[in-house]
């Protein structure tokens, strides 16, 4: 089974100037929560990227391998979000 998590939000109302996904909350941030929670129960995590999504991704880096080797990366590009999902999801399936 496939998850989506869309993590190229801006976070402007929280006056931050970084990824939402990398926001702190406690002691871990919000994508953290997210990845691993539903970790557990899917094979892999299209992680959908939109701003400063570099800097997502080399955080990304830094979590556990078992979780690392789950994920697959999108960023914005011209195609619709909906068609890139939609691909991945079905090549990565076979």
């Amino acid at each position: 089974m496939q998850s989506v998590i869309l993590a190229g939000g801006k976070g402007l109302r929280l006056s931050q100037d970084m990824p939402k996904a990398l926001l702190k909350l406690k002691d871990k941030t919000l994508l953290e929560y997210q990845l691993e929670f539903i970790s557990p129960f899917v094979d892999k995590i299209v992680l959908a990227l939109g701003y400063k999504a570099s800097e997502v991704i080399e955080f990304c880096k830094t979590l556990p391998k078992d979780i690392q080797d789950k994920l697959i990366f999108f960023s914005r590009i011209r195609t619709s979000w909906y068609r890139k999902i939609k691909i991945s999801i079905t090549t990565h399936h076979k």
